[in-house]
């Protein structure tokens, strides 16, 4: 979105300014986004947060702000939602209105600089003159300023100068020591005045500092769930796909940000329930423009994806695509895998470079589901793979296989620990002794079960309809039946079958295996 330039940034839900655009199609749909925001009272029960950050210097653009981030990053990690962050000049009056304004307006406020030594530090005045309050020195705040001031004459009471403007504050403030986060040093004062609290405007200081007052004097019992979805197209093609979530999830914030040529789209939720259900519906309306490799990598609830991501990029570097295939027979994990190598695939522009494809090489049983045959077809087209298929036990095909491509270095496997032989594999192994050699990589080895199905789910991933019939782990028709823990009961007395990813013990997964 274009933003109008201004000193104060106010991301209250209520100001709809903060997303003026240039472009007529976005400025609708940021209508519809904050009409359904002022249409809900979901979020009154939110504590918020103003912060002010003080000094001519920020303005001026000789010192870079840094605590702003940090403490907006802080509050919303804590559940504390900040509505406006203010950059304002060393001037008692207008800090003493900002102060004031936001304190009315907000559960808390955050300050940071002027407050030192010299004639430009008037934080503590501008406080007095917000809250009607004198000055007077503060006996806590003396005590402690006197150790780097010493007096001037110890047998006199006189403190320093700089003692004393570090020291003269609201008569009716109240001095917080603060527990310094990694530091030897044990504690440093914060003011607060009503719901106001005051900091240096040194970063190492505030981010030292701040953590210690959550939990105690910045109290929130909410949390936020976020999501980001990156979409490798431009937002004024998806404003129609948007616009229809944001209307079906009311209680979700949904934001739109163009990168380049991509676009990121950030959901925030009040509970997990909310946000997988705009998710779903998000992931749904733009299946075929997510960016999976960038949707992985910013998301912290994806960590076990983003260790995969590495571990595909690492042997794609090693050995090439050319000397690289995956082994596919259509189930769950190595369908999930391929979805995976592709997205790494996409993001190192190594796909559709000469014609290259992806050769996937199906070991193929005899008997084998109609189902998984048809499937693994629409694989091909979908991933625009290149197929080999061997028939019969995979070591004599995979003999074969490197017989007639000797080039071969490296295979993609969706070997996971809890199958069969697979307890004490590694990411990046040979073939066992008496196998033709060749490099096994085992991108999801360490994930479960359900991060399987969470993430096909996620990203919305095509797979065999044999899962949703009850099978949660598919062999050949032989030696394969429906899972009976996925079997359930209904009022006419006749047996349906759960979704697969309603399995919740990985250790039931192959009870269906012969």
């Amino acid at each position: 979105m274009i933003g109008l330039s201004v000193q104060s940034v106010n991301c209250s839900p209520l100001n709809p300014t903060r997303l003026i655009t240039g472009h007529s199609i976005l400025t609708r749909l940021c209508r519809n986004k904050f009409k359904h925001l002022m249409a809900t009272n979901d979020y009154k029960e939110i504590k918020t947060c103003g912060i002010v950050v003080i000094g001519d210097e920020i303005l001026k653009a000789q010192v870079e702000d840094t605590n702003s981030r940090f403490l907006c990053k802080t509050l919303r990690d804590y559940g504390i939602r900040v509505t406006r962050i203010s950059v304002i000049p060393d001037d008692i009056r207008i800090i003493a209105n900002e102060v004031r304004t936001l304190s009315e307006a907000n559960n808390y406020v955050i300050t940071t600089g002027g407050i030192g030594p010299t004639h430009d530090d008037v934080t503590y005045e501008s406080l007095a003159l917000a809250f009607n309050q004198s000055l007077a020195l503060n006996p806590d705040l003396l005590s402690f300023w006197t150790r780097y001031y010493p007096l001037k004459n110890p047998a006199s009471p006189q403190p320093t100068e700089a003692a004393y403007k570090f020291s003269n504050c609201p008569a009716r403030a109240r001095v917080v020591m603060t527990k310094l986060k990694r530091s030897f040093s044990s504690q440093f004062p914060v003011l607060n005045m009503e719901n106001v609290y005051t900091f240096p405007g040194t970063p190492s200081l505030v981010e030292k500092c701040f953590p210690s007052l959550l939990g105690t004097e910045i109290v929130s019992e909410n949390k936020f769930y976020t999501y980001a979805l990156h979409l490798n197209v431009d937002e004024t093609l998806i404003v129609t796909s948007l616009n229809d979530c944001v209307n079906r999830h009311q209680s979700v914030i949904f934001g739109s940000y163009p990168i380049d040529k991509a676009t990121k789209i950030t959901l925030e939720a009040r509970t997990d329930a909310e946000l997988a259900e705009a998710r779903s519906c998000l992931v749904g309306n733009m299946t075929s423009y997510v960016d999976v490799y960038e949707t992985v990598m910013n998301n912290e609830s994806l960590t076990y994806a983003k260790h995969s991501l590495e571990v595909i990029a690492q042997c794609l570097d090693t050995y090439s695509l050319e000397s690289c295939f995956l082994s596919f027979n259509g189930g769950k994990d190595c369908t999930l895998l391929l979805h995976l190598v592709n997205a790494v695939l996409k993001h190192k522009s190594q796909l559709n470079t000469r014609g290259q494809k992806l050769l996937a090489v199906y070991f193929k049983q005899e008997n084998s589901f109609p189902e998984v045959e048809q499937f693994v077809k629409e694989c091909v087209e979908r991933y625009n793979l290149e197929l080999v298929e061997k028939l019969g036990p995979m070591k004599e095909g995979l003999a074969q296989l490197l017989v007639e491509r000797p080039h071969l270095k490296a295979v993609f496997m969706g070997s996971r620990r809890g199958d069969p032989r697979c307890s004490g594999l590694t990411e990046i192994r040979k073939t066992d002794s008496g196998w033709p050699e060749i490099m096994r990589i085992n991108p999801l080895l360490d994930w479960t079960y359900q991060n399987v199905w969470k993430t096909i789910r996620e990203f919305n991933i095509p797979y065999c309809t044999l899962y949703d019939q009850g099978y949660s782990s598919l062999g050949s028709v032989h030696n394969t039946t429906r899972n009976p823990a996925l079997v359930q009961i209904q009022s006419d007395g006749t047996e349906a079958y759960l979704p697969p990813d309603r399995l919740l013990d990985d250790l039931c997964e192959r009870e269906g295996r012969l």
